[in-house]
């Protein structure tokens, strides 16, 4: 789980870096959303720790 977490940071930095003007321009602070995914068809998730990961390192 380190190498997961160290991953998704340096990802997150390359990605981010200091801010994402669009999402800072477009998007009022503490804005929350939610989104359901639903699936037509039988599927394989992969990556769940990696999402998991993302989102709780945006969430710090």
């Amino acid at each position: 789980m380190h190498e997961i977490r160290r991953l998704v940071q340096q990802a997150l930095h390359e990605d981010i870096g200091l801010g994402d003007l669009t999402t800072m321009a477009t998007i009022g602070p503490g804005t929350q959303a939610r989104a359901e995914l639903v699936a037509k068809e039988d599927f394989v998730l992969a990556g769940i720790d990696v999402a998991r990961e993302v989102f709780r390192q945006l969430d710090a």
